[in-house]
C-alpha cells in the first residue's frame, strides 16, 4: 500500500467513525423523542375522555392508535440505523485489519465481547411495543 492509500485509508476510517458516531446520536434522539411524543399523545388523550363514562370521543378512536404508529416508525428508523451501522462496522473492520497489518482495533475487540445492549435495546423495544398497544387498547373500546 503505497503512503498515498494509506493516507486515504485513514481519512475513511475517521470519517466511517463520525459517520457511525452521528447515527448512534440520531438513535439516542429517536428514544429520547419518541417518549415525549408518547407523553403528550396521551396527555392529549386523557384530557379528552369522559372520566365519568372512561369512553374515548368517536372522533378521537382512530387517535387511540397514533401512539402504536409512532413506536413502529420509530422502530423501523433504528432498525434501518443498526442495519446501515453494521455495514459500516464490517467496513471498519477491514480497513484496521489492512491499516494495522493485525486483527487488533476496536471494532475486532467489540466483535468478540458479548452485547448486553443489544439485548437491552431490543427488550426495551418489546416493552414499549406491548405497553403502548396495551394503553391503547385500554382506551379504546366503549366510545361516547
Amino acid at each position: 500500500m503505497t503512503q498515498k492509500e494509506y493516507d486515504f485509508h485513514c481519512m475513511e476510517w475517521q470519517q466511517l467513525h463520525k459517520e457511525m458516531d452521528e447515527i448512534i446520536k440520531s438513535m439516542r434522539d429517536v428514544i429520547k423523542y419518541i417518549f415525549v411524543f408518547l407523553g403528550a399523545t396521551y396527555a392529549f388523550l386523557f384530557s379528552r375522555i369522559d372520566n365519568a363514562a372512561t369512553c374515548v370521543p368517536q372522533n378521537l378512536k382512530a387517535a387511540t392508535f397514533i401512539p402504536v404508529l409512532l413506536v413502529a416508525l420509530s422502530i423501523a428508523g433504528v432498525v434501518f440505523w443498526a442495519f446501515q451501522m453494521s455495514i459500516i462496522r464490517s467496513y471498519l473492520e477491514r480497513l484496521e485489519m489492512e491499516l494495522a497489518k493485525s486483527d487488533f482495533g476496536w471494532e475486532q475487540h467489540f466483535k468478540s465481547k458479548p452485547k448486553p445492549q443489544q439485548r437491552a435495546s431490543w427488550i426495551i423495544w418489546v416493552l414499549l411495543v406491548l405497553g403502548t398497544i396495551g394503553m391503547s387498547l385500554a382506551i379504546f373500546p366503549p366510545v361516547c
